[in-house]
């Protein structure tokens, strides 16, 4: 991440990104879910062989499982609420993301890699879908970068 990060701005983000799915439960929501499915799964007999009908630990794996499309979207909000707040405009925050899109932009593997079975948005629909988030809100869009002031050190 410290590699691909150009500006303060864009760290934040996504940075403050990760602390939303913290601060908004969804771990522990994402393990109630594993273990109402674990539970489902060994009362319709489908648990693994030889298994004890409630194994403490395979929850664990099951809550590896990645966040839904509405928890990363609410998350998005939540980062771009703070980015907000510390910087007076969302500008340059979701740059990582725009370079991000260009990178991995190939129109056959994109049309293959279809979004509805994602877990995470694309990137272009996450830039656009946040830059609508705040126009709602009213904010300004554009602003100075602030520079990174750690960059990863070279192997």
């Amino acid at each position: 991440l410290l590699d691909k990060a150009e500006s303060e701005n864009e760290l934040a983000f996504v940075l403050a990104h990760e602390l939303g799915h913290h601060q908004l439960r969804h771990p522990s929501r994402r393990l109630g879910r594993s273990l109402l499915w674990m539970a489902t799964l060994s009362v319709l007999g489908m648990g693994q062989q030889n298994a004890p009908a409630f194994n403490p630990s395979a929850p664990l794996t099951f809550a590896d499982v990645q966040f839904t499309r509405s928890q990363e979207q609410d998350s998005d909000e939540f980062a771009l609420d703070l980015i907000h707040k510390r910087y007076g405009h969302i500008g340059h925050a979701l740059d990582f993301f725009r370079r991000l899109q260009d990178e991995n932009f190939d129109p056959i593997s994109r049309r293959l890699n279809i979004e509805f079975f994602a877990t995470h948005p694309f990137p272009e629909t996450r830039v656009q879908d946040l830059e609508a988030y705040a126009k709602r809100q009213g904010w300004q869009l554009e602003g100075d970068p602030q520079p990174l002031l750690i960059k990863a050190e070279s192997d």
